[in-house]
C-alpha cells in the first residue's frame, strides 16, 4: 500500500518538472533553434550563440530564432567617412559579397575573395608565371616594379588600419634577373596582370651603331633617361632645359621650385640646367652594366603568348640580331 501511493506522486512530481522546463524553452520561438539560451520570462527572448546572431556578430540581418547563421565581417572597402580618419567600418562580407545564410559563407562578388570578402584577388591566379602577393610583401621587393635601387622596406599604416594586406596583385617569373644592377634586367620575362604574356628574347639593333640595351642611367627599360623629366643622376654629368632649383636639386619650371633659389635665367623664363658628374644620386637609376630589354632587337615581332620572335626579311636568329641572306621572315609591316 504505501509503495502505491509513492510511485503516483513520484511521477506527478516529475511529470510537473518536465513540464515547466519544457514550457520555459517552448516559448523561446522554435526553441532558439538548438543555437541560443532562452531568457527574460515572461518575454521569452533567444540569446543567440555566436555565428547565429550573437549580439557581437555583425550582420545584416539576424533571426529571432537564431535560425540562419551569420557570415564573417571585414573592413568595408566603399565607405562614407564618420570623421576626417575614421571610415571602413566593419561589414559582413566586406561589403563585397551575399551571405549564405543556410551556410554561413560569403559568396563573393568578383574579384573578392577570402572568407569575408575582404581581399583582391590575382586574375588566372597568376597564370602559373607568376606569385600571387600582398602589397605590403611586393613593397619589400627589389625587383618589384617600379624599380628602385633603395633598399625595400614598409613604412606604411598599420596593417590593421587598411589594406596593406587586402590588394592582392602578381609578382611575374623570369629566367633573367630583374633590376638596376649591373647585369639585371629592367623588366621581367612573364608580364601582364596575370602574367599572360611572355617577352621575347632581346638584343641590340644589328642596324644601328648605338647599344639600345645599354640602360646605365636609364629608368622603365629606357624609356626614362637620367637626363630628362627633370631628372639627374651622379655619373655623368647633365645637361638639360628648366629652372635649376639649388634646395631640390632638380630642373624643374620656375612654379614648381616652390620659391627655391633659381639659376639659370629669369624666373618667367626656361634655361639651361646644368649638374656636374657626381652631385647626384642615381637610386632610381639603372647602374653601369644595366641591361634594356630589346625585344628581337627591333628587327622582328614578337608573339607575346609564347614568347618567340617573327624576324622581318633579312634577319635571322631566336632574338633576329643575325643581318642575313638567309633570313626569309615577315615584312617589316607585318
Amino acid at each position: 500500500m504505501y509503495i502505491s501511493v509513492v510511485v503516483p506522486i513520484l511521477l506527478f512530481v516529475l511529470e510537473s518538472v518536465c513540464s515547466q522546463q519544457y514550457v520555459a524553452v517552448s516559448d523561446c520561438q522554435n526553441a532558439c533553434s538548438g543555437h541560443g539560451i532562452c531568457s527574460n520570462s515572461p518575454s521569452f527572448i533567444c540569446s543567440c550563440d555566436e555565428g547565429w546572431g550573437h549580439p557581437d556578430d555583425i550582420a545584416d540581418f539576424k533571426a529571432a530564432d537564431c535560425s540562419l547563421k551569420t557570415c564573417p565581417a571585414g573592413r568595408r572597402w566603399f565607405d562614407i567617412p564618420s570623421s576626417a580618419t575614421t571610415a571602413h567600418v566593419l561589414k559582413e562580407c566586406s561589403g563585397n559579397g551575399m551571405c549564405q545564410r543556410d551556410l554561413g559563407e560569403c559568396l563573393c562578388f568578383t574579384p573578392w575573395t577570402g572568407a569575408a570578402c575582404d581581399r583582391l584577388k590575382c586574375p588566372s591566379t597568376c597564370s602559373g608565371h607568376g606569385v600571387c602577393m600582398s602589397m605590403r610583401e611586393y613593397a619589400l621587393r627589389d625587383d618589384a616594379l617600379p624599380l628602385t635601387n633603395t633598399a625595400g622596406s614598409y613604412t606604411g599604416l598599420d596593417d590593421a588600419t587598411w589594406d596593406a594586406n587586402l590588394v592582392f596583385g602578381c609578382h611575374c617569373d623570369s629566367t633573367w634577373a630583374v633590376g638596376l644592377g649591373n647585369g639585371e634586367t629592367q623588366v621581367p620575362e612573364y608580364y601582364g596582370p596575370a602574367c599572360e604574356l611572355r617577352r621575347c628574347p632581346s638584343g641590340d639593333d644589328p642596324m644601328t651603331p648605338r647599344v639600345e640595351t645599354d640602360c646605365e642611367n636609364k629608368n622603365d627599360n629606357g624609356l626614362i633617361t637620367a637626363c630628362s623629366n627633370d631628372n639627374y643622376n651622379t655619373n655623368h654629368s647633365c645637361v638639360t632645359v628648366g629652372h635649376w632649383c639649388d634646395t631640390l636639386r632638380a630642373c624643374y619650371t620656375s612654379a614648381s621650385c616652390a620659391g627655391s633659389a633659381l639659376t639659370g635665367g629669369r624666373e618667367i623664363s626656361k634655361a639651361v640646367c646644368e649638374a656636374a658628374a657626381g652631385t647626384w644620386d642615381n637610386t632610381e637609376y639603372g647602374a653601369s652594366g644595366n641591361l634594356c630589354h630589346v625585344e628581337c632587337s627591333n628587327r622582328g615581332i614578337c608573339d607575346s603568348a609564347s614568347g618567340t620572335c617573327k624576324c622581318f626579311v633579312g634577319f635571322i636568329g631566336n632574338n633576329c640580331g643575325i643581318q642575313s641572306v638567309y633570313g626569309f621572315g615577315v615584312t617589316a609591316d607585318g
